[in-house]
């Protein structure tokens, strides 16, 4: 586990909760323990969330609407990666569609591939881009899984994104979501963005929150090669001062 000074173990609660239901959900990981225990059930009391479902709410309370909320982030991240509206595209870890859907809407048809880690994100997304862009664009939206996995690899996308989720990553989970994440990036030159919260050394600063140094997270990523990293100014997260910053890799051979 990361480094904690404290006497009481940020999130110990919630991992003795995790622990427990694994033990009677053994395939479960801390991602879908999380999804199905909080979100959903946030959703059953018609709670708004900070990025996942139709009620997006902000700090301040104010609710965006669904098209609102991803627009800025995902026409930046267009812009930003140079992605060509011919471009194959995955997202790792797409939610309900937030800033998919922009990206689905600027793409051709059959050109977006989406996963997460639990069906009603995706059924949630779906419902919310509406059946008519759906339709026209037909989406590739999938559980993350092998097969997923090895469908997402052979779609042979020229850009594979994962926003706002490496820093919610379990470090036991680290590895499998950047191996995953090479994987789908296999084609030579295909780029990769992702963000994720810098410190100098591992931490945790809440229930599902880490940060690493950035020269861990561009090793986690070998063999793809690290092409630069944006750093934002330096936030407070409970006791620690960490640093959000958007990585960028890209695939210049073909090694595992």
């Amino acid at each position: 586990m990361p480094e904690n000074p404290s006497k009481r173990e940020i999130g110990e609660r919630f991992d003795a909760e995790f622990a427990k239901f694994k033990r009677q959900h053994p395939e479960a990981t801390v991602a879908t323990y999380y999804t199905r225990r909080h979100v959903l059930k946030n959703w059953a009391l018609e709670k708004g969330h900070n990025s996942l479902g139709g009620k997006i709410v902000k700090q301040d309370g104010e609710q965006i609407e669904f098209w609102e909320a991803g627009r800025q982030k995902a026409e930046n991240w267009i812009d930003r990666y140079n992605v060509a509206p011919t471009a194959k595209v995955v997202e790792y870890g797409c939610g309900t569609l937030r800033l998919a859907a922009h990206f689905i809407a600027y793409l051709p048809e059959r050109h977006f591939f989406g996963l997460d880690v639990i069906p009603e994100f995706l059924e949630k997304g779906r419902d919310l881009i509406g059946a008519e862009l759906i339709g026209e664009k037909a989406p590739v939206l999938a559980v993350i899984d092998d097969a997923s996995i090895a469908a997402a690899r052979d779609f042979a996308p020229d850009f594979v994104f994962s926003h706002a989720v490496m820093h919610h990553v379990h470090p036991d989970e680290l590895k499998i979501y950047a191996a995953n994440i090479a994987s789908i990036a296999s084609k030579p030159g295909c780029r990769v963005a992702l963000n994720a919260t810098c410190h100098p050394t591992p931490i945790r600063y809440g229930n599902l929150g880490w940060a690493q140094p950035e020269a861990q997270i561009v090793e986690l990523f070998r063999p793809l090669e690290f092409a630069g990293v944006r750093k934002g100014k330096a936030v407070k997260r409970g006791r620690f001062d960490v640093q959000p910053a958007a990585f960028e890799f890209v695939r210049t051979s073909t090694e595992a």
